[in-house]
């Protein structure tokens, strides 16, 4: 189980029903969960460990299990599209399959991924970008 290196999050809170700042209060390493405690309405609810992301933002539930299906399957590149990180993505001009490592931002507010290939190596990408414009 991973030790948390932050202590604030920003996720829904079940009971406000809004967007607001967590305060991690406890974790359980046998089950996977985390206590997160709102910093509005102070109260404490349970998360699965794989809903909080490093960036300190919490999934809600469907955004996990949009993950998980991106993750399970090997996406088509197209550079209008979005990623995560850890997904999988066929690439038709190298014709392979490689993993998404690590986002960027460029200076041009575009976003760029950072792609493992196993014979083309290391690949900077474009995702996200609005090719109608």
């Amino acid at each position: 189980m991973q030790k948390f290196r932050r202590k604030y999050f920003n996720g829904r809170c079940p009971k406000c029903n809004r967007p607001r700042k967590l305060t991690l209060i406890g974790e359980d390493e046998d089950v996977g969960v985390v206590w997160l405690r709102c910093n509005k309405c102070l109260e404490t609810h349970s998360y699965a460990v794989e809903r909080l992301r490093k960036t300190g933002r919490v999934l809600t539930k469907s955004e996990l299990k949009k993950r998980n299906e991106a993750m399970s399957e090997v996406a088509e590149y197209t550079p209008d599209k979005t990623y995560w990180i850890g997904q999988k993505i066929h690439h038709p001009d190298f014709d392979e399959v490689g993993e998404i490592v690590k986002k960027e931002e460029t200076s041009g507010k575009n976003q760029m991924i950072i792609v493992e290939f196993e014979n083309q190596g290391t690949k900077k990408l474009v995702e996200g970008f609005n090719v109608s414009a």
